[in-house]
């Protein structure tokens, strides 16, 4: 009996210590749930990840890392903003499918990010306040590859920009 009481304390002692280290390294870690990799213009790079229907004037895009794999899944986002011309970006548009329509009800909100173009931070701050999209959602189909199923791209008005953001899941 005191052989038991005493392998028992043991056995909780060793896990309340386990348990302590865990937290401390998350609390070291920060919020390792969600990190931001630095924003690239490495059109390279870029087009390992993901299909270029065509080839874009530049590109501004940012990976961002969602769960450490430590206690499930990892799974990437990546959001990216094509300069074309209008007219290339108009032709880009034409060949995909419209899954959520301007006005629709927004379901979450994409965070700003600095590095946006003003017309885009524009659009997103309007969703914001009014809780609808202001711009067609439209699949990503030409733009995916690997791992990149999901997501949506979507124009930026008043420019050739597309935004496109593709996940991982």
């Amino acid at each position: 009996m005191k052989m038991t009481v005493i392998l028992v304390s043991s056995f909780v002692i060793i896990l309340l210590v386990c348990m302590s280290a865990c937290a401390r390294k998350q609390a070291k870690r920060g919020n390792a749930m969600e990190k931001a990799n630095p924003v690239s213009q490495d059109l390279q790079a870029l087009s390992e990840s993901i299909s270029l229907p065509f080839p874009p004037q530049s590109v501004q895009w940012q990976e961002v890392t969602c769960g450490d794999g430590f206690l499930g899944p990892q799974d990437y986002t990546l959001v990216v903003i094509l300069h074309y011309t209008p007219e290339v970006a108009a032709q880009i548009l034409g060949k995909t499918t419209v899954v959520c329509k301007a006005g629709t009800e927004v379901h979450s909100s994409d965070v700003i990010q600095d590095w946006f173009p003003s017309e885009l931070k524009a659009i997103l701050a309007k969703e914001k306040t009014t809780h609808k999209y202001q711009e067609d959602r439209r699949e990503p189909t030409l733009f995916r590859k690997g791992a990149f199923q999901d997501g949506y791209v979507a124009a930026v008005p008043g420019t050739g920009q597309l935004w496109l953001t593709l996940m991982t899941h």
